[in-house]
């Protein structure tokens, strides 16, 4: 009993294990259901179980359905997104199975598909899961499109994938009445930052509010050399000269952060450009006066700098 007491020490740190794994670690069919009436073994699924003091985790029960599901078995759709912390919010598990195997484990998702393949399939914390495009794509069969969109944006600020990888799975696997191909296909193609990466979601969500609400013929990214050295203004309306960072709540909070910023600003404004700054609240609590009183700083500019030029 000692050595199988080390040996459940060792599986306790995986959270869930299943039979399979169990006969390999050379415990026969019987001495599992030994350990199972001791509870040092605890039913979870058919043929899985929790190791007593295993982890009790959204990740072990997900661990737990991938098992339950079999060999073949993957996280998929909001549970492979949350995975890959492009989902908010805990899902219940979900998985995927190649189309004609039938296990439905117990308080999980299940789907079922036909082109589930090796190349499609990773491992993330220890759990086999979608990779991160063919995640995308399977998202948009059970989430909204502005769900996909911020999953869009947070994947490629994370450079989990480009969006050229993107556009390949949808050529690869994006087909009239797939689950999840027009709703990534919507994303793609109205992504106001065509193929460029952002440095933040924000940054995507404003080019998103900014088109919304007319503000358009924006450069993003736009140069300027400062001092010597070439600085990018997040979002540059070039008649104006007026330049918008958007500032996230990491960077920009702390002192050390509007320190730099004020002084970034008084660099651009000895060239003639005006500064504006909008966060995070700006963008989602008050939306439609945020870019009101952008676009009118833009349209006082515009005049001043017609009025100098003329």
């Amino acid at each position: 009993m000692h050595d199988i007491g080390h040996l459940l020490n060792r599986l306790a740190r995986r959270g869930h294990v299943d039979r399979p794994l169990l006969r390999s670690a050379g415990l026969s069919d019987a001495t599992i259901g030994n350990l199972v009436r001791r509870g040092l073994l605890q039913t979870v699924h058919t043929g899985v179980y929790r190791v007593a003091g295993g982890e009790r985790t959204w990740e072990a029960s997900l661990h737990a359905s991938v098992l339950a599901g079999g060999p073949a078995a993957v996280a998929s759709h909001r549970a492979a997104a949350r995975l890959w912390d492009l989902w908010e919010d805990e899902p219940s598990p979900e998985i995927t199975l190649p189309t004609g195997l039938h296990p439905s484990p117990d308080r999980t998702v299940v789907h079922r598909s036909t082109d589930l393949g090796d190349h499609y399939v990773t491992v993330r914390r220890g759990v086999r899961v979608t990779k991160p495009a063919r995640t995308l794509l399977d998202l948009g069969a059970v989430a909204t499109r502005a769900e996909v969109a911020w999953a869009v944006e947070k994947a490629l600020v994370s450079k989990l994938l480009t969006v050229r990888g993107l556009i390949v799975v949808l050529e690869v696997l994006g087909r009239r009445g797939r689950g999840g191909t027009a709703a990534l296909r919507h994303v793609l193609e109205h992504r106001p930052l065509a193929d460029k990466r952002s440095d933040s979601v924000l940054e995507s969500f404003f080019a998103r509010l900014a088109i919304a609400y007319g503000l358009d013929n924006i450069a993003f990214q736009h140069p300027v050399e400062v001092e010597g050295v070439v600085r990018h203004i997040d979002f540059a309306v070039l008649p104006a000269m007026v330049g918008i960072e958007v500032d996230g709540e990491s960077v920009h909070a702390t002192q050390a952060g509007r320190s730099n910023d004020r002084a970034r600003d008084r660099a651009f404004a000895v060239l003639g450009w005006q500064i504006l700054r909008v966060g995070w609240t700006d963008l989602t609590r008050r939306p439609a006066a945020t870019f009101r009183e952008l676009a009118a700083v833009i349209a006082e500019r515009e005049a001043l700098l017609r009025d100098r030029a003329a």
